[in-house]
C-alpha cells in the first residue's frame, strides 16, 4: 500500500475528512516523528510500535565486484532510525496470516 491508497483506506473510515486534511495530518505525523529521531527522542506508538535511532559501527571490507575486486572499503560510524512492532500488532499479523492459510493452504 502506497501513501495514496492508504489515505484513501482512512477516509472510508474516517468520512468527515477530505483527503487532503487526511494527506496533511499524514505528512504533519510523519514530519514530527522525523523531527523527534533526529533530536535523538523516541517516539512510542502504543499498541503499533516504537520509532528510535540506533548507532552503527563503520566496519571494513574487501570488494567482490568485479570491477573492484580485491579493493578495501571502510564504512563510517553512522545513527539509522529503526521500528520496532509492539507485540499486539505483530500477534494480530500472526493470527491473520494463520487464518489465511487455513482457509487457503496454497499460500
Amino acid at each position: 500500500m502506497n501513501k495514496t491508497e492508504l489515505i484513501n483506506k482512512s477516509q472510508e473510515k474516517l468520512q468527515g475528512f477530505t483527503k487532503a486534511e487526511l494527506a496533511m495530518a499524514l505528512d504533519t505525523i510523519t514530519d514530527t516523528i522525523q523531527d523527534a529521531l533526529v533530536a535523538g527522542e523516541k517516539v512510542k506508538l502504543s499498541g503499533f510500535g516504537t520509532f528510535e535511532t540506533r548507532a552503527r559501527k563503520g566496519r571494513k571490507g574487501v570488494s567482490k565486484l568485479p570491477k573492484a575486486m580485491g579493493k578495501e572499503w571502510a564504512s563510517v560510524d553512522r545513527t539509522v532510525p529503526v521500528f520496532n512492532v509492539s507485540e499486539g500488532f505483530k500477534t494480530r499479523v500472526i493470527e491473520a496470516n494463520k487464518l489465511v492459510a487455513e482457509v487457503n493452504p496454497t499460500v
